[in-house]
């Protein structure tokens, strides 16, 4: 783990995820497509999938520390490549997808 990655930021993280889902579902019910049936499932959503997301990012940085690597490649220089621009989406993606199945 990073010294840069703290409890503190893993809060906010998941407080965000949460938030930004209710102000998405907000956002489709004000145009008159709510994706929910009720406000507790995007906060379901939100509660499994921000750890997921924070779990792809460290995932990613084992690798890249097994590897002694500082950047996961060349692509976008100055955030460490394409795959720590996707490292959250790699394990939140596939989990959303059955959510959105079983919800």
């Amino acid at each position: 783990i990073s010294p840069g990655k703290t409890w503190e930021g893993f809060a906010c993280s998941f407080v965000g995820s949460v938030g930004g889902t209710l102000a998405l579902v907000a956002l489709f019910s004000a145009l008159g497509q709510a994706p929910f049936a009720g406000w507790w499932q995007p906060v379901v959503w939100g509660i499994i999938l921000g750890p997921l997301g924070a779990a792809g990012d460290l995932a990613e940085s084992c690798m890249k520390r097994e590897a002694a690597m500082k950047d996961s490649g060349r692509g976008a220089p100055g955030f460490g490549g394409y795959l720590d621009l996707l490292d959250a989406i790699i394990l939140a993606a596939p989990v959303a997808y059955l959510l959105s199945l079983a919800l």
